[in-house]
């Protein structure tokens, strides 16, 4: 397999729902219309990774003040595994921390093993649950609440 080369950017401007498509298509994921819905609010942003004109992964974030949340990750099946959405995540976290933004939260599947790893190898700590907050073919699933500690806070 030759070697990935992609390209990550911060988006100014919304991609189509077409491009989005392929990264929605799982059962029970929301639908790309309702992040593109989103996309010009001024708290929202989003960072893309492309391979070739190929969209391949996409993060979007909340920004509030000096607080960011990771609202959604994608990864085109066919890249996963490869290193895209560490790629992807550590490029917008740098970003991110260029802005002022002190702490970044996420919530994840608690059976969600490999999207906890790469949070966990980015930084991120487990520090809450939301009992019975996912739909699941099983019922219901709990939410792990983490964190990422970006800066320093200064204490006044």
């Amino acid at each position: 397999m030759s070697a990935l080369v992609e390209r990550i950017q911060r988006l100014s401007a919304a991609p189509s729902a077409a491009e989005l498509a392929p990264l929605y298509a799982e059962p029970g994921v929301a639908k790309p219309s309702a992040w593109l819905a989103q996309h010009h609010q001024p708290t929202r942003r989003a960072w893309a990774s492309h391979q070739h004109q190929t969209l391949i992964a996409i993060a979007w974030f909340s920004v509030v003040v000096d607080e960011a949340e990771l609202l959604d990750i994608r990864v085109a099946s066919a890249f996963r595994g490869a290193g895209v959405g560490t790629r992807l995540l550590s490029a917008a976290l740098a970003e991110l921390r260029l802005t002022d933004a002190v702490s970044c939260h996420l919530e994840v599947r608690a059976s969600n093993g490999s999207a906890r790893r790469l949070y966990e190898r980015l930084g991120f700590v487990a520090g809450g649950r939301r009992a019975d907050y996912y739909p699941s073919p099983a019922g219901r699933e709990d939410a792990i609440l983490m964190t990422l500690v970006m800066q320093p806070t200064e204490l006044p």
